[in-house]
Order: C-alpha cells, then sequence, then structure tokens
C-alpha cells in the first residue's frame, strides 16, 4: 500500500518545510552591542524602512555587509537592478523580524531614520506629540 500520500504523511512533509523555511530566514548569530551599533550605522547610510508595512530593506554592491545582517537579524539576500540597470545584492526582513530589527536599531538612529521606524510601526510621530500635554518634572525649571 503507498502510504506516501496519507495525512500523517502530509503533516509530517507540512512541518519539515515550514520549519525548513522558518530556518532559511533565522539568525544565526546573537550580535553584540557593537555590532548592533555597526549594523545601525550600515543601515542608516545604505538602508530605509517600510512606509506601509514593517520591513527593513539593505542594498549594497558588496555583499559581505549584508550577509553580517543575516547573520545577526536573519532575512534574505537577493539581487535588484538598479535605476541604471547594474545588478545590486539586498538583504530584505518584514514583518514581525524586521519590527525586532527596528526596535532594537532605534536608540543609534539618526532623528530622520527615527521618525521612519515610527510610521513604520505605526506609532506616533513627533509631529503628531502633543507636547501641551506633558506635564513639567517637579523641580526642573519650566519654560514657561
Amino acid at each position: 500500500m503507498n502510504r506516501r500520500g496519507t495525512p500523517e504523511n502530509l503533516a509530517r512533509w507540512n512541518r519539515e518545510r515550514a520549519e525548513a523555511a522558518t530556518e532559511r530566514f533565522r539568525a544565526s548569530a546573537h550580535p553584540s552591542l557593537r555590532e548592533i551599533a555597526w549594523a545601525a550605522g550600515f543601515i542608516e547610510g545604505e538602508g530605509s524602512f517600510g512606509s506601509r508595512r514593517a520591513a527593513v530593506f539593505a542594498c549594497q554592491l558588496q555583499r559581505e555587509p549584508l550577509e553580517r545582517l543575516k547573520q545577526y537579524f536573519g532575512g534574505t539576500i537577493g539581487l535588484k537592478k538598479t535605476p541604471l540597470g547594474k545588478p545590486c545584492p539586498y538583504w530584505h526582513v518584514s514583518g514581525a523580524r524586521a519590527r525586532g530589527v527596528m526596535m532594537t536599531l532605534f536608540a543609534f538612529m539618526s532623528p530622520r531614520r527615527k521618525e521612519q521606524i515610527r510610521k513604520s510601526l505605526g506609532g506616533p510621530s513627533v509631529q503628531d506629540a502633543d507636547v501641551q500635554s506633558v506635564e513639567p518634572v517637579p523641580g526642573e525649571p519650566s519654560d514657561g
């Protein structure tokens, strides 16, 4: 009897495929604070954050920095064409993994990039904050 198509075998096959796909996107190292700071600087200059959904993207002709990002944060490395038609390797994460990357790098980013992260995460932007409703700290001098 052919047991290849049994529900048990199909379930096992689906589990194995899901685990393999998850493993493919998983980080392979735990970055140190210094490596996180490096990643923040690299993404500050070469990366971007999704404006409508949680995503982090970096394009670089040298593949080694992208491999480091993948090692630290997981994700995928692919190849796209630049506006001039030249191939450019890129690193990309999205969804929950991207939200984790954004929150990890947030403290190291410039105000402009922090604003992009806030928008990507759906949080309040600096312009949306109601600064008048903030109570002064007791004992601190008041601006008003």
